[in-house]
């Protein structure tokens, strides 16, 4: 008698024997032996899983708090740190989704106008760090924010500091901060952000190990754990607190339940996959492409149930088989139930990004001022709090500032590393050579190009996330080819200015922001980078060697790295190739 496993992913017909007699008639079934020791084989994986964990915790835990002595090696992660050590939890809900009023909205501050991040890792970062300390070191009162007409912030009357009201774990205090130091400084927080990314880190291997028993068969999966656990640099970003650690957790946590609705998961899956797309967004903007991995595995689910495969003889079935496939009947699952679960989960994606980052909108109260710039929706959401999901200006300027600077509108010194790069090889070059190593990437990529021998389900969910992660490298590498084609069309006039050489695009350069406020533009350091900035723009070289050139003699001081050695390196090889 054959039992088929129902749910989940594919596996043999189970053999159910209902006499002795006939369980040692039968040549496959396992021996006395073999049966007793089976509970043993099937915690094996587990104790494996758990094995790999504490391996990468260990590698990943090497002296993470102080692996750079204080220095702040990265400026992501300085940046990271300055905003989550000068934000704050705010009093209650409506302060919190009041963006004009938000103590946790970093653009609320007058040190922070460009954050274009998303606001998880510093909500949730600061949040650990006030649990983990005692509410006698918090500061007694701070300023409330006060929104000025100006688009900018400055500081309002003091209030209690409702930190110290926020709810205390006192026995991880004692394990964790037995000193009873305050965590939310400058110097400590940076320690609370690198713990709390290494346990996402190790989320993410156990992601790795749920998908892969959820696509393959057992013994497909333990290779790649021991991979991704024991390699330290499977994410270059492990040991800091920036946003990479984060983003990558929600997104395999967003691919295992897509892997799920694929294999027919029901309402439960599809609101975990919703709420997972949401909360990936909120740690990056860009994660909304997951969406398209949400519509990939319903129409995977809605074709499972389609196809139908008939064997040509119905007692053998090793002979070749007949595949047949449903055409109305994939349109009736997918209109009767694919569609209604994917609103679902589009609903459960919106409102978890509107609950995640509430700076991107702005969920005014009946008291809020109003927000300078021009607003985008209905006049009459105002003071409606949670549902006024009118975009804040502030983010849309931001956003609008960041793609400037992305695609060359702007210059950038960070932005001049695509310039002349081929597009598509050299993301794969940094991620075999660098990212992973040569040997670990090369195995990932040659047993991509060998697992043919799967199941054909696995096969079509795995090509569902190759695909979808390869259209988000092409539209990022268009980005990217923009920003290289808009800098190549500036020309190599190293002697002109920025306005000698007009922007081929047609933004206003940032230098014409200087231009309205005489107080800057004449002091020294005003001119002089107008200058360098206008000079860089204007002479984007037409080639690598031209680009060499141009860094090896920026001697501006306001690029105090110009007359390093790497730079003067540049320079002696631009001269080897004439």
């Amino acid at each position: 008698m054959e039992i088929q496993q129902q749910g989940g992913h594919p596996t043999e017909p189970i053999v159910a024997h209902t006499t002795v007699s006939e369980w040692q008639a039968d040549p496959d079934a396992p021996s006395v032996t073999q049966a007793r020791t089976r509970p043993h084989i099937e915690w094996l994986p587990l104790l494996s899983l758990l094995a790999i964990l504490l391996l990468g915790g260990y590698f990943r835990a090497l002296s993470i708090t102080d692996w750079d002595a204080g220095t702040g090696q990265h400026p992501d992660e300085r940046f990271f740190t300055n905003v989550a050590a000068t934000v704050r939890l705010p009093s209650g809900p409506g302060e919190f989704f009041d963006s004009a009023r938000a103590p946790l909205n970093p653009r609320s501050y007058d040190q922070f106008p460009l954050y274009v991040y998303g606001p998880f890792p510093i909500y949730f970062t600061r949040m650990v760090a006030v649990t983990l300390t005692p509410s006698s070191v918090l500061p007694e009162t701070v300023p409330t924010i006060l929104y000025a007409p100006t688009g900018q912030t400055n500081y309002g009357p003091q209030i209690a500091n409702p930190e110290r009201s926020f709810p205390k774990l006192l026995p991880l205090q004692l394990i964790f901060n037995s000193d009873g130091v305050n965590l939310t400084t400058y110097e400590q927080i940076v320690k609370v952000g690198r713990s709390v990314a290494l346990l996402f880190d190790l989320g993410s291997i156990l992601l790795v190990y749920l998908i892969g028993t959820r696509l393959f068969e057992t013994s497909c999966w333990p290779a790649g754990r021991v991979a991704c656990g024991a390699d330290r640099d499977a994410d270059p970003a492990v040991a800091l607190f920036v946003d990479p650690i984060f983003s990558t957790f929600f997104c395999l946590l967003t691919l295992y339940w897509a892997v799920r609705a694929a294999q027919g998961g029901g309402i439960l899956v599809y609101s975990m996959l919703g709420l997972s797309i949401g909360v990936a967004m909120a740690n990056r903007i860009t994660m909304a492409t997951l969406g398209g991995i949400a519509i990939v595995a319903t129409l995977i689910a809605a074709w499972n149930t389609a196809r139908n495969w008939r064997y040509l003889d119905e007692d053998d079935d090793t002979e070749p088989a007949i595949f047949s496939f449903d055409v109305w009947g994939f349109v009736d699952t997918l209109l009767s139930r694919g569609m209604p679960l994917l609103v679902l989960a589009g609903a459960l994606t919106v409102f978890s990004y509107r609950t995640l980052q509430p700076d991107a909108f702005i969920g005014s109260q009946p008291d809020s001022p109003p927000v300078s710039g021009e607003t985008i929706g209905p006049d009459f959401l105002q003071g409606l709090g949670f549902f006024d999901m009118r975009p804040d200006p502030r983010f849309l300027e931001n956003l609008s500032t960041v793609r400037a600077l992305v695609t060359g509108e702007y210059d950038f010194p960070p932005s001049q590393q695509w310039v002349a790069r081929p597009a598509y090889l050299f993301p794969w070059q940094n991620m075999v050579l660098w990212g992973m190593g040569p040997a670990l990437g090369l195995a990932a990529w040659i047993g991509w190009l060998l697992f043919g021998d799967v199941p054909q389900q696995a096969v079509l969910i795995g090509a569902a996330i190759v695909i979808g992660a390869g259209i988000y490298v092409i539209w990022r590498e268009k980005q990217r080819g923009t920003l290289t084609s808009a800098n190549r069309e500036a020309g190599p006039s190293m002697s002109k200015g920025w306005r000698a050489s007009p922007s081929p695009v047609g933004r206003q350069p940032l230098s014409a922001r200087w231009q309205r406020c005489p107080s800057r533009r004449s002091s020294p350091g005003a001119r002089c980078s107008m200058a360098s900035r206008g000079s860089a723009r204007a002479s984007w070289p037409r080639r690598a060697g031209a680009r060499r050139w141009s860094m090896a003699r920026s001697r501006s001081p306001c690029w105090p790295r110009g007359g390093s050695r790497a730079h003067r390196g540049a320079d002696r090889r631009f001269r080897r190739a004439r």
